[in-house]
């Protein structure tokens, strides 16, 4: 499948700049769980803490656990306990994640979304819209995209490869600054 990912920073008829990108959402734009973020540090920390508490408890030379007659069996427990507690962590976000873009025929097909200093539009060949800047509750801007959230479970992604040039990245940061007036977190220019 061939991905065109263009913008274009053109000019409103009031003169005011207008971002162009066009978006083919990819999984790996939404979750990436290897990038060095906090919820990803905080995933990866809870999992290995599991493994070393399940270490502690069950191998641990000093564990009360090997003093049981059916200390193999509790130990086959808590392992598979926390096989579960890691893979929930890690990887259950990633095939939720699959699945919604497997079943959903909106993250497949491409979308064009238009900035300016009143908001975003956007069009695809399911929807349209058109979003002031207030209805976003905060956007941040990550390695390698931005999320514009509109609660804490639900964000646009907009990855920067869908931009043309680091041009149109830097003026989409500008017309955040500018126009935004929630939270942000963006990175400098």
């Amino acid at each position: 499948m061939k991905n065109e990912t263009t913008s274009a920073s053109t000019r409103t008829a009031d003169g005011q700049p207008e971002i162009a990108v066009d978006v083919v959402l990819k999984l790996h734009d939404v979750y990436t769980p290897f990038d060095w973020n906090r919820q990803n540090l905080i995933r990866w920390v809870l999992a290995i803490l599991a493994c070393y508490v399940v270490y502690d408890i069950c191998f641990s030379p000093s564990s009360q656990l090997q003093s049981f007659s059916d200390a193999n069996s509790i130990s086959a427990v808590i392992v598979t306990l926390a096989v579960f507690i890691v893979l929930g962590l890690v990887l259950f976000p990633y095939l939720r994640l699959h699945s919604m873009f497997r079943k959903s025929p909106g993250f497949k097909s491409p979308n064009k979304y238009m900035f300016d200093a009143q908001g975003m539009r956007f069009e695809s060949e399911h929807a349209s819209g058109e979003y002031k800047w207030s209805v976003f509750a905060r956007i941040l801007e990550t390695r390698k995209a931005f999320a514009l959230a509109q609660t804490d479970y639900a964000a646009t992604y907009i990855p920067k490869r869908c931009f043309a040039s680091p041009n149109d990245i830097s003026a989409f940061r500008h017309l955040v600054r500018e126009n935004f007036k929630g939270r942000w977190s963006l990175r400098r220019e």
